[in-house]
């Protein structure tokens, strides 16, 4: 079960499996004194050292139970931001789309106003023109008017 703990390539949680070694090996030691002259005595040390092994088993337990929910956590949330990225990736093309898309319509439009513009102009130059030439033609009716006046 703790070995599962010594690949981990960590100094803190190595120096506490040593630790935690090299105390329950003085425990047995100490239980292995004391049960030649109080067996009573011994019996309540071997629990202790049981309980505290189980205890210590438990933290460890714990501990790996945490760091599989976090590295859980923390994948969830990365699928979550790769998720997100397509999304917006998908966004983006189809925005940058779009855009492509009214920039035409833009020029078209840009296009048609330039032709409607020039057809204006040319418009409003043949009216000018029209109306030199009606008012050539209405100052040539008063001449000859005048002139055939004039005649009479």
């Amino acid at each position: 079960y703790l070995e599962k703990f010594r690949c981990v390539d960590h100094k803190a949680v190595t120096e506490v499996l040593e630790d935690f070694h090299k105390t329950n090996l003085c425990f047995g030691e100490v239980n292995d004194q004391v049960s030649c002259y109080r067996a009573e005595l011994g019996g309540l040390l071997k629990k202790v050292q049981r309980n505290y092994q189980n205890l210590f088993q438990k933290l460890l337990t714990a501990n790996i139970q945490i760091v599989e929910q976090m590295e859980k956590k923390t994948l969830q949330k990365n699928q979550e931001v790769v998720d997100s990225e397509k999304v917006l990736k998908k966004e983006n093309s189809s925005l940058k789309n779009r855009v492509q898309k009214l920039e035409i319509i833009l020029d078209a439009r840009n296009c048609e106003i330039r032709y409607q513009n020039e057809t204006q102009d040319a418009l409003e130059r043949e009216v000018k023109t029209l109306r030199n030439m009606v008012r050539a033609g209405d100052t040539m009716t008063e001449e000859r008017a005048k002139s055939s006046a004039l005649g009479k």
